[in-house]
C-alpha cells in the first residue's frame, strides 16, 4: 500500500513514487481529490485535474485512481 506519508518521506515526484497497480491509502486518495479540482471524480475513478501530457491523438492524460474490489488503486496516466 502506498501512503501519502510514505510519498512525503520519499522525496520523489508523485509519478515516480506510484506504480501502476499500487493500492493507495485514504490520505493519498484525499490528495488526488484535493490538490486541484479533479478532472474526473466518480465513485469508481478519480483523475488529478492537472494534465501530465497528451497521448498520440492529442488528448490530455491524467494520473488516475480507480476503485477495484473496494480499494483505490493507482492505474496509471490515462485519458479522460
Amino acid at each position: 500500500m502506498k501512503t501519502k506519508k510514505g510519498w512525503d518521506e520519499s522525496r520523489l515526484t508523485l509519478d515516480k513514487y506510484l506504480e501502476t497497480g499500487d493500492p493507495v491509502d485514504d490520505e493519498m486518495f484525499d490528495y488526488f481529490v484535493g490538490v486541484l479540482p479533479p478532472v474526473t471524480f466518480t465513485d469508481k475513478r478519480v483523475q488529478i485535474g492537472e494534465p501530465v501530457d497528451t497521448d498520440g491523438a492529442g488528448e490530455y492524460t491524467y494520473m488516475t485512481l480507480e476503485k477495484i474490489k473496494g480499494q483505490w488503486v493507482y492505474v496509471g496516466i490515462l485519458t479522460k
